[in-house]
């Protein structure tokens, strides 16, 4: 989805594995994962590492992944590189997407975004297609890092859309069709929504917004 840190370290869980490791990405997040920090160099000393490339200025840009009853459709999100990128203040086409995933068979979907910085109309009619959002619930307020004393960046600083305010992620939810399943992803340790009696919590629940939890299990 991105070259972030805490969405490409597992991959060095994977550095044992006995059969080549296939892994799809842009050539944006290839180029960050091959320089400033280079996993796929480190990965070739304990395995063969396939990369497949996310071409997401193709017309026909869905692709499946063994199961061809399953559907992937990348889609250009505005949002930020890793701070270890050369360009993470020059953002590029491909630098964070998200993942419309289809079952063929039952023509239901889900759309995943872990990174949602700025949410045009291009992806907000992508996310009323879908069933069910995995979205970025990454901070409650923009300058909660701050206020907290957590760091000194506000949440769109590092890409990533807070949840309050005129533009923030419960106004965009308000406006998905009343059946689709909203569920908050990627949320970081400040958020007081973590705390199921919270205020905030309530207020999530008011507006018909979940929170992921380990073990969580969907159906559409």
């Amino acid at each position: 989805m991105d070259a972030q840190i805490d969405h490409t370290t597992g991959l060095f869980m994977l550095r044992e594995n006995n059969k080549p490791l296939n892994i799809h990405c842009t050539k944006m997040v290839y180029d960050d994962l091959t320089t400033g920090n280079p996993i796929f160099k480190i990965l070739k000393h304990y395995s063969d590492v396939n990369w497949n490339e996310i071409d997401v200025s193709s017309e026909n840009k869905a692709f499946t992944i063994l199961n061809e009853n399953i559907l992937f459709t990348p889609i250009p999100l505005k949002s930020k590189a890793p701070p270890y990128s050369p360009h993470r203040n020059d953002p590029h086409v491909g630098d964070n997407i998200g993942m419309l995933i289809t079952d063929n068979s039952t023509k239901k979907s889900v759309f995943y975004a872990p990174g949602l910085g700025d949410i045009d109309e291009g992806v907000i009619e992508v996310m009323k297609q879908a069933n069910c959002l995995l979205v970025d619930g990454t901070c409650w307020t923009n300058e909660e890092m701050i206020t907290q004393k957590l760091g000194t960046k506000k949440a769109l600083e590092m890409g990533h859309l807070p949840q309050t305010g005129d533009s923030g992620m419960i106004k965009i939810l308000e406006t998905m069709p009343d059946q689709t399943r909203k569920i908050l992803i990627h949320i970081n340790n400040s958020n007081p929504i973590l705390d199921d009696s919270s205020e905030e919590r309530k207020q999530l629940t008011d507006n018909n917004i979940e929170v992921a939890f380990d073990g969580m299990q969907i159906t559409i």
